[in-house]
């Protein structure tokens, strides 16, 4: 019998896949960057890339843009653990999420949680180190692939006044209890972060459209900040209403 050996970076995520399923890695566990696993493993960035890749399409884990991977076990991800990882494997999971984004064009995959902010992230809504918050994040897809990415961070006390800010689905235009007095958006464009790439299913350094924003109260305090990544030559559309002489998003 000719037994087939899998390339490296498969055999990584079935190390991954291991770790997972022994525990060691548990839900919310950081995972290494793609460049952190090109140094260490010696392999091409865009290797690296598949890894972080392939663990996302199995189920196992998510990336938050700007921020970095961590370890999110879907229902069902780990139902076949004796089952290796192999390419056939992946190429079938893969046609599986291309069905279904085929089949619900336009649609937008919300995942709330309150987390304890990142250092930047607390920083950017005047809170104190390690203070918890609110993550959305909203994967925006078109035409069978990722359109665009969002991380949106709200103050964890708005969730008690706004509960639906942990609803895992798209909020709404009239968000009740949700209103900022002013905003800005700094729109520019830049290389492609690894992290980025990896969740777009585009190539590390390839061009993108960032938008970052902030949105405040009546005293100048952050209500949201929202960073979001759009693949060139993708529409973007930014909706907003005229409210007594100033624009409120």
């Amino acid at each position: 019998m000719k037994i087939m050996r899998q390339p490296p970076y498969i055999q990584l995520i079935e190390q991954y896949r291991q770790e997972i399923l022994a525990g060691r890695l548990k839900e919310g566990d950081a995972l290494p960057s793609a460049r952190q696993l090109s140094a260490e493993h010696g392999m091409g960035l865009n290797t690296a890339v598949k890894v972080i890749e392939g663990l996302r399409v199995l189920g196992l884990a998510d990336t938050v843009v700007g921020v970095g991977s961590f370890v999110t076990v879907k229902p069902g991800a780990l139902a076949d653990p004796a089952a290796p990882v192999t390419r056939d494997l992946l190429r079938q999971k893969r046609e599986v999420v291309a069905t279904r984004v085929a089949a619900v064009e336009g649609s937008a995959q919300v995942t709330a949680a309150l987390v304890a902010a990142p250092r930047r992230v607390a920083s950017e809504l005047g809170l104190p180190p390690s203070s918890r918050a609110v993550r959305r994040i909203q994967v925006t897809q078109r035409g069978g692939r990722v359109q665009a990415t969002s991380t949106s961070w709200f103050p964890a006390s708005l969730a008690d006044t706004v509960p639906q800010l942990l609803a895992q689905e798209p909020l709404s235009p009239s968000l009740p209890g949700f209103r900022p007095n002013a905003g800005e958006d700094r729109i520019s464009a830049r290389a492609a972060t690894a992290g980025e790439a990896t969740v777009l299913g585009a190539e590390p350094g390839s061009p993108v459209l960032f938008l970052r924003r902030r949105l405040y109260d009546a005293s100048g305090q952050v209500l949201e900040y929202t960073e979001l990544t759009a693949r060139r030559g993708e529409p973007l559309d930014l909706s907003y209403r005229l409210a007594r002489g100033r624009f409120g998003a």
